[in-house]
């Protein structure tokens, strides 16, 4: 994965930073993440890539954005994988994530960030909700577009951002701690699921988690896109410029 900054300049130049944690398995992370991780050097944050939640304990930046898939795999003990990808986050990524959150700086989770740091309860009540094992399930990723519902009146990340078709997938029944209100939702089997929220803790520190983001063809559909920039904007507590109603 790439790395596009040197965190010192943009420290003296002033300029917000992102941290983006990628990687993992069962994804095509690398691909995915250089797409998000160009989405949010777009929008003029200096953006650092690392693929190790290990490097978690050094975050200073003014965004963490995780689009990855590192888990304790203890779901699964017999997985001949584990020992290659199972991973528990450490006191001191703990530490650095709860004072980001006590600064009042950001979160975006991408996708499977919510699988992630199933052995940190915190992550769960930071988010709002994360995968369950044994209860959390998706229809079979076929490649066969998905309807997205958008609400535009509920936030101005979603103003004016119309319903959408994207090839993805669609996580079900989550494990939620909060009650939340969906900014953009789809329906398997009759039945709704939230896809996108946004929340704003105690510290003041605003979370967005986007459910969508299974691969690169998902980061770069125009709508996704827009929704992703939106984001950045809004957890850095920037005033959205919308770029017009963005379409399938």
């Amino acid at each position: 994965m790439e790395a596009h900054l040197d965190v010192s300049l943009a420290a003296f130049l002033g300029e917000p930073r992102a941290l983006v944690l990628g990687g993992g398995r069962t994804h095509p992370f690398e691909q995915g993440c250089d797409e998000l991780a160009a989405i949010v050097a777009g929008t003029g944050v200096e953006v650092e890539v690392i693929d190790d939640p290990g490097e978690l304990g050094r975050l200073d930046h003014e965004l963490l954005v995780v689009d990855a898939m590192w888990w304790s795999m203890v779901d699964r003990p017999d997985d001949p994988h584990c020992g290659e990808w199972a991973r528990r986050i450490d006191d001191l990524a703990r530490r650095a994530i709860e004072d980001h959150v006590r600064l009042g700086r950001g979160i975006l989770a991408v996708h499977t960030a919510v699988v992630c740091f199933d052995d940190w309860p915190v992550w769960g009540e930071l988010l709002g909700g994360t995968w369950s094992w044994g209860r959390s399930w998706h229809p079979p990723f076929t490649g066969v577009p998905v309807h997205v519902s958008v609400a535009t009146d509920r936030h101005e990340i979603v103003r004016g951002l119309g319903d959408f078709d994207i090839v993805d997938e669609v996580y079900c029944d989550l494990g939620f701690v909060v009650d939340v209100e969906p900014l953009a939702w789809a329906a398997v089997d009759g039945v709704e699921h939230p896809l996108v929220w946004a929340r704003e803790l105690d510290s003041g520190s605003r979370v967005v988690v986007d459910l969508l983001g299974h691969d690169h063809r998902s980061m770069t559909h125009l709508a996704h896109h827009e929704l992703l920039r939106r984001s950045v904007a809004w957890l850095l507590d920037r005033d959205i410029v919308q770029d017009g109603e963005a379409a399938a």
